[in-house]
């Protein structure tokens, strides 16, 4: 019987090829600015849980952050994915985008 293969840092960097090798493409600088931003990223929404587990427990965490991302999100992002790219009218250019409807404060901008 096969091992299960063991899990590193690197996974899933290395379950997906393409990305990794588009990313050898990106120069230094902006590597590390990728980089730097995944972990602020990743320190930010750690810390989102922590402080909601430390000021409201553990059930309210579970409740406002642990099931809406990594249940309700991903079935949400892949609806509205496949809504978008594969409901497509090919004679019909205006469908071919997503319509972005500005805040109106956004409009008064210069």
């Amino acid at each position: 019987m096969a091992e299960a293969p063991v899990l590193h840092a690197g996974a899933v960097r290395d379950l997906l090829p393409g990305a990794r090798r588009e990313a050898a493409n990106y120069g230094e600088a902006l590597r590390h600015t990728i980089a730097t931003e995944r972990r602020v990223s990743i320190a930010a929404h750690l810390l989102a849980l922590a402080s909601l587990a430390w000021f409201f427990g553990w059930g309210a965490a579970v409740r406002a952050y642990i099931v809406p991302v990594f249940l309700v999100f991903p079935v949400a992002f892949t609806l509205n994915r496949l809504g978008q790219h594969y409901s497509i009218d090919p004679k019909d250019p205006a469908g071919w985008s997503t319509l972005m409807r500005g805040h109106c404060s956004g409009r008064r901008l210069p």
